[in-house]
């Protein structure tokens, strides 16, 4: 069993991985939101899980805000209900390809704020790539309970281009690395009511996101007893394309996965039809409120109806985010279902098993 549970993080990621039997849950956690997160949403969850709070991992997908903040926030918190066994974060050194030093390195300063509370606290941090970045490689790594991750990104070429945004943001007076730009213009015709105009939005032409910070984007696909999740955070299609082709052309053309994250809360620049070709996959979700850069983009989610499989669901942590897409004629069209939380489910929570 794999189960992971979206948190409301607002228009940022939170989330719960937990893997194992009704004997033994392994616990992960990938990113925590912005600071309010952590204290109204993330340390409330944590502290109601059943066990002794020691988790397997944490992966800090990258330094931007919605995803570092309430990271940072948990670090600082003297009474957190968690321990972590490893934590997976790529620091400034990192960028630079070398191994962890005694020393604070200079760099975004969520990063850098981060990096001192994890050496003040004598944290394990990228032990798994032996103190050296957290980069993908193509081996698989052991977990516990035989569940493996393989890394999908990014690559030290990725890493090494974050290095003049970072400094520079340190230098601007704590501004993070990889803040979103201006959301281009809503395409004329497709904010209208009724169901969306699947067919025109898949065929807008994809604009990849070049985003540094976003190319930095540990993602990655745990696997345990015959089940795949694969968790993107901001990861760009660009990389995920290059990742995926290999695994795919060993498993006869498609990746066979359980459970899918929408990249970047389903920005148009992240998930192409390349991306989505290469996997086979009936499961999607995506973490987002909505606000700020109104997220998920329609074109994103019109992808996943036409791209995205025979048959699919894609889960909405936010209920709203889910009313376009839940119309009976997509599910006769386009085999697209959309889920999002009960009325008595919390807004902004919901759980996806496989």
């Amino acid at each position: 069993m794999i189960r992971v549970t979206v948190l409301p993080a607002k228009r940022g990621d939170a989330l719960l991985v937990e893997y194992g039997n009704d004997t033994k849950l392994h616990r992960i956690l990938v990113d925590s939101g912005f600071k309010s997160t952590y204290s109204d949403e993330v340390k409330p969850a944590l502290s109601a899980l059943d066990g002794n709070g020691e988790f397997e991992l944490l992966v800090v997908t990258h330094v931007d805000l919605d995803h570092v903040n309430g990271v940072l926030t948990m670090f600082e918190d003297a009474n957190r209900p968690v321990t972590f066994g490893d934590v997976w974060f790529n620091a400034f050194e990192h960028l630079q390809g070398k191994k962890l030093s005694q020393f604070q390195s200079f760099g975004g300063p969520q990063g850098e704020e981060l990096s001192v509370q994890l050496r003040q606290q004598h944290q394990t941090w990228n032990s798994a790539f032996d103190g050296k970045p957290a980069i993908s490689g193509g081996t698989a790594i052991d977990l516990d309970d035989n569940a493996t991750i393989t890394v999908l990104s990014p690559t030290q070429d990725l890493l090494t281009v974050l290095i003049p945004k970072w400094t520079e943001e340190c230098e601007n007076a704590g501004l993070t690395a990889g803040i979103d730009a201006q959301e281009p213009a809503t395409v004329p015709g497709f904010e209208s009511f009724g169901p969306p105009n699947v067919e025109a939005l898949a065929a807008v032409p994809f604009q990849a996101d070049d985003s540094e910070s976003n190319g930095a984007t540990i993602s990655f696909i745990l696997e345990h007893r015959g089940k795949r999740l694969l968790l993107t955070g901001d990861a760009d299609a660009r990389r995920l394309k290059t990742a995926l082709e290999p695994l795919a052309a060993a498993e006869g053309g498609k990746v066979r996965l359980d459970a899918m994250q929408i990249p970047h809360h389903g920005s148009r620049g992240n998930l192409s039809k390349e991306v989505l070709e290469l996997v086979s996959c009936s499961l999607y979700f995506v973490s987002t409120d909505g606000s700020s850069f109104r997220h998920p983009h329609d074109e994103t989610i019109a992808r996943v109806a036409k791209f995205g499989g025979a048959e699919k669901e894609v889960v909405f942590n936010y209920k709203d985010r889910a009313t376009k897409w839940n119309q009976q004629s997509l599910v006769n069209d386009f085999g697209l279902r959309a889920r999002a939380p009960t009325a008595a489910e919390p807004d902004g929570t919901i759980a996806i098993e496989v």
